[in-house]
């Protein structure tokens, strides 16, 4: 995509479609013009070119949102939840990482699953990306995150601008900590092989 015409996606590329969501539609697409806005202002001028899709088929888990440079990609799931005062509903646990992925849409079995599909994919590897993003991106509070510690992305790193003052960025604890997180892939994975999977490269941006 040349940067004097930025183009939302490609009509050639399958997707789902918005879900019926009237409040996490506006979200969602609120986060597609961010992005696409602050990435159109750092390559104007340049040479570099980058393209921005929503609910692209085979990228599911990951799929709200998927920035790619030059050299770069970024996958991200966006969650969002009205403010209806019911707390259980504006917030997330501990126990709602490590549920069912049929129970729980920020599973991190459902996360891991939508990882290791995505980095198999043959189009992904033809590419040979120096760097990839996986970022869940949400506006519910975490409640008891010791689990996770902050993510420090420097700034030529920063492809979505998760270190801007109006998202705080986090990522899970490396060691002893993740325990249980590997045991509820193990128990509720799909694909269910983790040797390789390294839960810190999950980012959770909070906004």
């Amino acid at each position: 995509m040349a940067t004097k015409n930025p183009q939302l996606g490609n009509k050639n590329t399958p997707r789902y479609g918005l879900r019926n969501n009237y409040h996490g539609g506006l979200y969602q697409i609120d986060l597609l013009i961010f992005t696409a806005i602050k990435t159109y202002k750092e390559v104007q001028g340049s040479a570099d070119k980058f393209s921005i899709e929503s609910e692209v088929a085979n990228y599911e888990g990951f799929d709200d949102l998927v920035l790619q440079t030059k050299d770069n990609i970024a996958f991200v799931q966006v969650k969002h939840c009205a403010d209806d005062g019911n707390h259980e509903n504006n917030t997330y646990s501990q126990k709602d990482f490590c549920s069912k992925i049929q129970n729980g849409d920020v599973s991190v079995a459902r996360l891991y699953d939508g990882w290791k599909n995505i980095k198999n994919l043959p189009k992904i590897k033809r590419e040979n990306f120096k760097k990839m993003q996986f970022v869940l991106f949400t506006n519910r509070k975490i409640m008891e995150d010791n689990f996770l510690e902050k993510a420090k992305i420097e700034p030529k790193d920063d492809m979505l601008h998760l270190q801007e003052e109006t998202a705080k960025t986090k990522k899970f604890k490396r060691g002893g900590s993740r325990k249980q997180f590997k045991e509820a892939i193990r128990a509720f994975s799909k694909t269910i092989t983790i040797e390789n999977f390294d839960i810190s490269q999950i980012k959770v941006a909070k906004k």
